[in-house]
């Protein structure tokens, strides 16, 4: 009897997860694509829907500072949350004030801040910080992703700014007025271009 009804109890449960399984199954990918974006909004504080890029906001992708908005939001390339350009301004700022309290001491390290009106995305930021390390002459550098720009301390007595300028040019990128060389920029990914 105590067999019997185990295995009554049993079907019953395989039945109703059966029926659950199956009524499941029959909602449509835009259900589930709805129900997604309602919970990915409600485990956040971002918006995922209806955000609006700007060109100028308040916020930026640090990976993808070209993904701006005026409200917290996910970046819509890589879905990391946008942070506050001030924050992330603030936090550029006190590494490169480390890095000149580092060498304040040595003469010989000098900073220079290069433009790099290109650069779109942490991946372009990659071929650049590769050719940095083609200049035994370069200590450091700080890549700006949002100000298009990359301070780069170095030794003058190895090096010196022209010499920097065309190593990044030979990366594929424009470094202030010298001009990326056209064969390296055809070999970078298309968001580097």
């Amino acid at each position: 009897m105590k067999k019997n009804k185990f295995l009554f109890v049993l079907l019953t449960m395989l039945s109703l997860s059966g029926f659950i399984m199956l009524s499941s199954c029959g909602k449509s990918d835009k259900d589930a694509v709805k129900n997604d974006k309602q919970t990915e909004t409600k485990a956040g504080d971002n918006k995922t829907t209806d955000t609006k890029i700007v060109t100028d906001g308040k916020y930026a992708c640090p990976m993808h500072p070209t993904q701006q908005a005026d409200e917290k939001a996910k970046c819509p390339i890589c879905k990391m949350n946008l942070v506050s350009k001030e924050d992330y301004n603030n936090q550029i700022t006190k590494n490169r004030d480390g890095i000149i309290k580092k060498y304040e001491n040595n003469k010989d390290i000098v900073n220079e801040v290069i433009m790099l009106p290109v650069i779109k995305s942490d991946e372009c930021e990659e071929y650049i910080t590769q050719s940095m390390k083609n200049d035994a002459g370069v200590v450091e550098y700080n890549v700006d992703l949002m100000k298009h720009n990359i301070a780069v301390y170095f030794d003058k007595t190895k090096t010196n700014k022209a010499n920097i300028e065309k190593q990044i040019s030979s990366a594929g990128f424009d470094a202030n007025d010298v001009k990326a060389n056209p064969e390296a920029v055809n070999k970078l990914p298309n968001d580097c271009k």
